[in-house]
């Protein structure tokens, strides 16, 4: 293992050439104790935990503590260990852990949780959409008559806020909030997942949640035994039962629990049935909980993009600032009458940026329209489409048609889609019968016969699917054209790209373009372009004080989505607003506060 004896090894590690860690980061990278780190997006949040990491791995000795490092996506797990490996320190191996914060629920207590309730049955743990269809069909199969004769689709559990309930004498059942005669049904449905060892990540945490309370002293204790410091990762993305068994398991023991992440872009609460944000680090420091460290100084954008992010953030951020010194663009905005309007606005918007500016030319990320639904864009656009985990598309590169294989074979084996790719990395054959699997895909010369013979023994005898089924759905997926994606790939010259402010939180693009139109709040239909009205003063630098307005949550979360959104781009931000929501005053405003309009 590689030593590293000072921060300035890590540096020449992580860092660029010729770069130092900030005062502000060097202080977090340093310190102990109970601490919320509120980091700004683009202050190198993800690379100063890495350098807590390294410096605590490459002084770690045979038989000390570990450190636990808990995210929440696959893909900053990834990032992470990168970063380790990088330096020269290889795995992390126990005593340390870094995962998501779902394994370390499910490792740590969920699976014992589920081994004491059941212990005959087997654990199978299905990602989002697969537990979804599995319990559709469930549900189907159940649904009385004149349900099956409409033809209607299975209720969505989510929305009726079906929930897993654990009874004192050990009894696992469901309930949920739907008064309609087929509540029941939806119980008994994920009732017969459950029976059958089938539970999705929210059980999971239901069951770690029963089993801490089992014995929650023990568990706190072997916690600050094994561990000295609790790394949290993107703190704000927690939800509210997650953080409530993180902070019970390390009250008032031996053991460092650090939160990094930016409050303001929680975006929980509005997708969430919760109406706090989980982590507040202002309150925990006002409640001498924890104290706050700021890393308040963003190199991802200009002061001009950094100036729109103060001027949106639901709270004063008057800390928050770019160090990039260099002029950069100015935030633009685009008056549109109709989707292809905006969308020739913002190509035209590309083109002059491009032949202005040598380094927007030659950046390779995306440039992308966002908005808070999917309805906002299907309103402008008729050819989007809510984007689904298995797209119908023309042509595939290999790693796609791999991931296709992969997700298809995850859901016929009833199990997640990182358990099926562990147990190919464990198997030879079966990673072989896949890799021609994905090649006879690729050819598109074979029949399907020969398809599924290299299919069939990738599943397990009790597998939903056969190999015909699996087959059949596979060449559908990836050799068939999808007119309506097509056409909107070709209205939008395959540059730019339509998403949801959710779908591109974590993300950094060329250029993001925030689409202020919606009319869609809380699942009720408003009938008036409320997040042009909401977001309007605080474009403008009119910072009004909104706690006191009736429609304070509403605005609170506008400007949440406007914070995520227009925090994206490393070069150029902008709005679009339908020509319809805005007055010439308001025009006026925006360009006398040094908005610059697209013609």
């Amino acid at each position: 293992m590689k030593m590293i004896d000072n921060l300035e090894q890590v540096e020449r590690v992580l860092l660029p050439p010729g770069k130092r860690f900030s005062t502000e980061q060097t202080q977090v990278i340093g310190a102990d104790g109970n601490i919320d780190i509120v980091a700004g997006p683009g202050s190198g949040k993800t690379t100063v935990l890495a350098a807590k990491l390294i410096m605590f791995l490459s002084k770690q000795r045979r038989g000390d503590k570990g450190i636990c490092c808990i995210t929440h996506t696959n893909v900053a797990v990834a990032e992470i260990k990168k970063r380790i490996e990088q330096s020269g320190l290889g795995n992390v191996e126990y005593p340390n852990f870094v995962g998501t914060i779902q394994r370390f629920f499910d490792h740590f207590f969920g699976s014992k949780a589920f081994g004491l309730l059941f212990p005959q049955k087997a654990l199978r743990i299905l990602d989002g959409d697969q537990y979804t269809n599995v319990y559709a069909e469930n549900f189907l199969q159940l649904a009385p008559s004149w349900w099956k004769n409409n033809d209607y689709d299975a209720p969505d559990y989510r929305r009726r806020e079906a929930r897993l309930v654990i009874s004192e004498d050990k009894k696992a059942y469901f309930v949920n909030n739907e008064h309609k005669n087929y509540g029941p049904i939806i119980n008994e449905a994920l009732g017969a997942l459950l029976s059958r060892g089938i539970v999705n990540s929210e059980q999971m945490t239901e069951l770690a949640r029963w089993y801490i309370s089992l014995h929650g002293n023990y568990l706190s204790t072997a916690m600050s035994e094994r561990f000295d410091y609790l790394l949290l990762d993107e703190a704000q993305d927690t939800n509210d039962i997650q953080y409530k068994i993180l902070m019970e398991l390390t009250k008032g023991k031996n053991i460092h629990f650090q939160r990094f992440g930016d409050p303001y872009q929680a975006l929980y609460t509005i997708y969430g049935s919760e109406s706090e944000d989980a982590w507040n680090p202002f309150t925990e420091e006002q409640d001498n909980i924890a104290q706050i460290k700021e890393i308040s100084t963003t190199a991802r954008f200009g002061p001009g993009i950094a100036g729109l992010v103060r001027d949106v953030c639901y709270e004063k951020y008057p800390t928050f600032h770019s160090d990039i010194s260099q002029k950069t663009f100015n935030n633009r905005f685009i008056i549109f009458e109709s989707g292809d309007d905006l969308r020739e606005k913002y190509q035209r918007l590309l083109r002059q940026c491009e032949s202005e500016n040598d380094s927007f030319l030659k950046c390779p990320k995306k440039d992308k329209i966002v908005a808070p639904m999917y309805k906002d864009l299907e309103k402008w656009f008729n050819a989007y489409k809510k984007p689904t985990h298995s797209p119908i598309i023309h042509v595939q590169p290999a790693t796609d048609l791999f991931y296709s294989v992969l997700r298809k074979l995850a859901y016929a084996n009833r199990r997640t889609i990182s358990e099926e790719h562990m147990i190919l990395q464990e198997n030879m054959e079966l990673a072989e019968s896949v890799a021609k699997s994905v090649k006879c895909l690729f050819s598109k010369d074979e029949t399907q016969t020969t398809l599924e013979g290299l299919i069939h023994p990738l599943l397990e005898n009790d597998a939903w699917m056969t190999s015909a089924d699996v087959s059949n759905d596979l060449i559908k997926e990836t050799m068939h054209v999808d007119e309506s994606n097509m056409e909107l790939s070709n209205s939008m010259e395959s540059e730019i790209i339509l998403s949801t402010i959710h779908g591109v939180k974590g993300e950094t693009h060329r250029s993001t373009l925030l689409l202020v139109d919606s009319e869609v709040y809380g699942g009720e239909k408003i009938h008036e372009n409320f997040f042009f009205k909401d977001l309007f003063p605080f474009l403008i630098g009119e910072r009004k004080v909104y706690d006191t307005d009736p429609h304070s949550k509403r605005i609170k979360a506008c400007l949440k989505y406007a914070y995520v959104a227009l925090s994206r781009p490393v070069f150029l931000a902008g709005v679009a607003i339908p020509k319809g929501s805005v007055t010439s005053t308001q025009r006026e405003k925006m360009v006398s506060y040094g908005w610059k309009e697209v013609k």
